[in-house]
């Protein structure tokens, strides 16, 4: 089986994760795509008063409920601490010995996998799928080959459809801001348990 691992902190997930992990489910022809949403992020601190853990696997789970091919992982929230990618894959690869791996990221995090924990060790798990915006492709196509390339880790450029969109400038705009942006079933959970 081949699956797709698509982490974040999902603080939240809205439409833009779940069409990107679609686009490369499709492009990869991937069997399924499981979402891990990291316990503790270690490339950047969580936002003052973000929801719990247990909080954004919930809300992972309402936004792809329903949806053929798609799953969520608790394995970072259940090991706590700083979720390394490359403890992750090792634990799958434990768990689930007969499936191929790739590693689903954006362009943001493919140009700084050289700095990631134990990131020589990364081949050894998998391959990577890299999404890119289309209107930047050629520039960080370039870069990316070059640092994955250094790391030994076969990857597949994706050129992605260009969606403006972060949790970041989420966050930003509000509970109300985010009607749309999340799928129907997140939004209330996020507006019945006052997040954001």
């Amino acid at each position: 089986m081949t699956t797709g691992l698509f982490g974040g902190t999902f603080n939240p997930p809205h439409r833009a994760h779940i069409e990107a992990a679609g686009y490369a489910k499709d492009a990869l022809s991937l069997d399924r795509v499981m979402l891990i949403p990291s316990a503790l992020p270690p490339h950047k601190q969580m936002p003052e008063a973000s929801p719990l853990p247990a909080q954004r696997l919930e809300m992972c789970r309402l936004a792809v409920k329903g949806m053929a091919g798609f799953e969520v992982s608790d394995i970072e929230i259940r090991r706590g601490g700083p979720s390394f990618t490359v403890d992750t894959l090792a634990e799958l690869k434990l768990t689930l010995p007969s499936d191929e791996f790739w590693l689903l990221m954006g362009q943001d995090m493919a140009l700084i996998l050289d700095k990631w924990h134990k990131a020589h060790d990364l081949h050894k798990y998998c391959r990577a799928g890299v999404l890119i915006r289309g209107d930047v492709a050629g520039d960080i196509s370039a870069a990316v080959r070059r640092i994955t390339s250094d790391l030994g880790l076969e990857i597949r450029i994706l050129d992605n459809l260009p969606i403006d969109l972060s949790s970041t400038r989420l966050r930003s705009l509000g509970r109300e801001g985010m009607r749309g942006l999340v799928c129907d079933r997140v939004y209330e959970y996020i507006a019945k348990n006052h997040l954001y």
